[in-house]
């Protein structure tokens, strides 16, 4: 009987070592952790905006846009370069990539400790010099995760680095409030940073399964990494502009206090653009690279089955975003954060013609061709800190806020010129989403004009 049948699939996706069953358990597997993840952060962001003052979180925000550009100025594609290589599970491969990670992590923690003067004085924020100092000592501890994180990654074995990351993270959480409540001061926030980012590279090297690794330079593996790494750096690079551009302006425009409303206002808002990114990496990603959609048409059509179901329930829940986001705010937080409410909704509005193309980020980059994925980044940042620029001196914080819609549809026709050869792209995909989108931002923005409408100035 059917029902039989239904049972018996569902158990041999629970069960299977197949690919196939992988890519469902590691989907499963990444929205759970996804959604425990954000409701830790959430909830901790709840304690800690109790025992902290506004400028606080100003002033992390900071910490993290100076953190995120040294890594990602530096970022020669080491883990990518283990999920797609055909070395990826050879050792002396392995133990390379781990020595030039410990490398880069040395260099990130001298380049973040330079400019923490630098950074202090252009934000005007002298309290950030001290900290920046501190927080160079995160890459420094990330150098040394173990290499069976990432190739847990290449296999999509994903259980062990669900528990261990959800594992790190309530240790680190729990630390970082003690902290706080016994401190009182923002640098209960970065000793966290510090104190999460050790525990992270202990329990790689401890829980998870694998060869140790040792350290040890190859030139074959080196020059392999670094080839295909070449074009990553400069991804990455346009990857921060992307992600972090608008703390990078706002900071020297809005006071500490309007950064860390905005920045709560993002952090709720982009709760979908977030599980869109892990699902592009832990799934979509290694799918392209083991299963490439140019090889055969059953390949194809599984990677679009994937592609349907996980932008269906990202625009769900990015339009549920929209609608709950302002009222919960203004019950979850003081009166002290509740702009927060109008900014999140806006924000998730105007992230989701962005996640309508998620999972064509990484199609390129997953065949080898980084300079092609090179190309649709720097593109891609390229128009964003263009309409950022211009958003912010026309129109504000509105402009900030809108800068990710303009981009993500003046990028499309990038993207398909790119990725057209891989038969990765599905037209009909884009169009059924590209006006359900249309309809959910519709809606939401008529349901929720009272609360926006200071925002645009109505």
């Amino acid at each position: 009987m059917w029902q039989s049948d239904v049972i018996q699939a569902v158990s041999g996706y629970l069960k299977g070592e197949g690919y196939a069953a992988r890519v469902v358990r590691g989907s499963a597997l990444t929205v759970f952790s996804f959604g425990t993840e954000t409701f830790l952060r959430l909830a901790s962001n709840l304690i800690l905006t109790r025992i902290l003052f506004p400028e606080a979180f100003g002033l992390m925000a900071l910490v993290t846009v100076v953190l995120s550009g040294a890594a990602q100025f530096s970022d020669i594609g080491i883990r990518s370069s283990i999920v797609r290589d055909e070395r990826g599970e050879d050792l002396s491969f392995l133990n390379t990539a781990w020595t030039l990670q410990i490398l880069r992590g040395f260099i990130l923690g001298a380049a973040v400790y330079l400019l923490a003067t630098p950074a202090a004085r252009f934000y005007e924020a002298p309290e950030l010099e001290g900290l920046l100092q501190l927080s160079a000592l995160v890459p420094i501890a990330q150098g040394f995760i173990s290499t069976r994180f990432h190739s847990a990654g290449r296999r999509i074995h994903m259980g062990r680095i669900t528990a261990l990351a959800l594992g790190n993270q309530l240790i680190s959480i729990s630390i970082t409030i003690a902290l706080a409540w016994w401190m009182g001061t923002v640098w209960a926030l970065a000793i966290g940073n510090v104190v999460g980012a050790v525990l992270l590279v202990l329990g790689t090297h401890i829980f998870l399964t694998g060869e140790k690794n040792r350290l040890r330079l190859e030139g074959d593996a080196a020059k392999r990494i670094i080839t295909f790494g070449k074009y990553i750096f400069f991804s990455t690079l346009a990857g921060y502009f992307l992600h972090h551009g608008d703390k990078l302006v706002l900071g020297k425009f809005v006071s500490l206090a309007d950064l860390a409303i905005y920045n709560i206002g993002y952090f709720l808002a982009a709760m979908p653009l977030l599980l869109s990114g892990m699902l592009n990496e832990r799934i979509f990603f290694p799918l392209y690279a083991r299963r490439p959609p140019d090889e055969a048409e059953a390949n194809r059509k599984q990677i679009n089955k994937a592609r349907m179901a996980t932008t269906a329930g990202l625009m769900t829940v990015a339009a549920l975003v929209g609608l709950v986001v302002d009222p919960l705010v203004r019950f979850l937080y003081d009166a002290r954060y509740e702009g927060a409410g109008a900014i999140a909704t806006l924000i998730a509005l105007a992230l989701m013609p962005k996640m309508l193309f998620f999972s064509y980020e990484r199609m390129s980059l997953a065949y080898g061709h980084s300079g092609r994925f090179a190309t649709l980044t720097i593109g891609g940042a390229l128009l964003q800190m263009g309409f950022l620029l211009l958003g912010v001196s026309q129109f504000g914080l509105l402009g900030a806020i809108l800068a990710p819609t303009a981009t993500a549809l003046v990028l499309y026709p990038l993207m398909v010129w790119i990725n057209r050869r891989y038969r990765g792209m599905d037209p009909v995909h884009d169009i059924l989403f590209g006006v359900i989108v249309a309809g959910l931002i519709s809606g939401v923005l008529w349901y929720r004009w009272d609360v926006v409408a200071p925002l645009w100035g109505g």
